[in-house]
């Protein structure tokens, strides 16, 4: 067994407390302040703290009036409202405004998590960070902003929300926040840097089961829980479970109602902003996705893919009732419902039902009366898809 198996599985335990710890050296002796009960670990600073209780806080800062007693400290505080995050981690690289979080961020790669929710199994180094994450699990949000009724679930999320109002998270430098590509501003450094990766196509999280990278850890955790098959976050209306918090939101909004993004062509309103999206682009006529051999193009980049197998012939989708193949699935789909003979969509002017909706609506146009006149003949046709039908007779003359 190598040493620093042995020092994983030995653990030490305080006296006073019980806390147990990996090191024997995190035992060491506790000062204790004797004007306000500040613990260090060091003797030499307490020598410096009692500066904080007797002398005068004279070093203030410029952009937010909060006073220090000391210059240093003064210093780590404009790193909040300059973004700057000069401790990096030597490991994995992500940056810290302060030495203490870089030091506490360390924890991650070299000690045991031994604190594990009861409820996802997630571990952690902390009490105090577990404590903090079984909020999602419940859906509290204890925290809310006096000023426009925002809500969190942990204290000091609202209190970096609270900058936003009082302008501590704008950065003292004009523009220095901004994106140099396309332009748009962030209130920190670290955003502003996670950002970039959008631009630059930097994937640097890969993911061990599938091979799969992403460009933030973030995205990566999000698509693990794909392979491990957890759903923690559940609807409380129909008892639906999710793997994601977001997609759990978007969800409710079915129960709900609640529609909150609207077009900003029309009057339309969506449930999802993926939704709104791909509505908007009916009103710009954006098709980004261009097939590279007949140079057609499409709002969605699956609607490309789908496409592409015009041009290879190839027919992936078979029907395992008569073995028939298609190129798309959702022909498949509605081609396997002529052998189940399901007609759930039912005209409600005179009873005739159908096997798809887009059957049924073209339909309806019967009963509307509407007529579909040729631009070329000016021939009255009932249907949309007569008159398409119609305008092949003139593009064979």
């Amino acid at each position: 067994m190598s040493q620093s198996t042995e020092s994983i599985d030995k653990q030490h335990s305080c006296d006073e407390c019980s806390k147990i710890v990996l090191w024997k050296y995190k035992l060491k002796k506790v000062f204790n302040c004797d004007r306000c009960g500040k613990k260090t670990k060091k003797l030499s600073h307490q020598k410096t703290h009692p500066a904080v209780n007797s002398i005068e806080k004279q070093y203030s800062c410029k952009l937010c009036d909060k006073q220090f007693a000391r210059k240093e400290t003064l210093k780590f505080h404009q790193n909040i409202h300059s973004g700057e995050r000069p401790y990096g981690c030597n490991l994995c690289g992500k940056t810290f405004s302060t030495s203490s979080n870089l030091i506490r961020h360390k924890m991650i790669h070299t000690e045991r998590k031994q604190y594990s929710c009861n409820i996802c199994s997630k571990t952690f180094l902390r009490e105090d960070n577990l404590k903090q994450h079984q909020v999602i699990h419940t859906g509290d949000r204890p925290y809310r902003c006096d000023i426009c009724d925002k809500a969190y679930a942990r204290e000091d999320r609202l209190k970096r929300h609270k900058m936003i109002h009082t302008g501590e998270r704008i950065h003292s430098k004009e523009n220095s926040c901004l994106c140099d590509v396309c332009g748009k501003k962030y209130s920190n450094t670290s955003s502003l840097n996670k950002h970039k990766i959008t631009h630059t196509g930097q994937r640097s999280y890969l993911c061990d089961v599938c091979g799969k990278k992403f460009t933030r850890n973030s995205f990566l955790k999000s698509h693990y829980v794909i392979h491990t098959g957890d759903r923690p976050f559940s609807c409380d209306v129909c008892s639906k479970t999710f793997r994601r918090k977001d997609t759990l939101k978007e969800h409710q909004r079915i129960h709900s109602g609640v529609r909150p993004y609207s077009c900003s062509f029309c009057d339309n309103k969506f449930k999802q902003k993926g939704h709104l999206k791909l509505h908007e682009k009916t009103h710009t006529g954006e098709r980004p996705y261009s097939c590279n051999l007949c140079g057609l193009g499409f709002t969605l980049n699956s609607n490309l893919k789908s496409h592409m197998v015009v041009h290879t012939g190839q027919n992936p989708y078979n029907c395992d009732l008569c073995g028939k193949k298609f190129a798309q699935k959702s022909t498949l789909k509605s081609h396997q419902e002529n052998h189940t003979r399901q007609n759930p969509y039912t005209c409600d002017v005179c009873g005739k039902k159908y096997a798809q909706k887009s059957t049924l609506k073209l339909h309806k146009e019967i009963h509307t009366g509407q007529k579909y006149n040729c631009d070329l003949c000016r021939k009255e046709l009932k249907t949309k898809k007569s008159l398409k039908k119609h305008r092949k007779i003139h593009a064979r003359e």
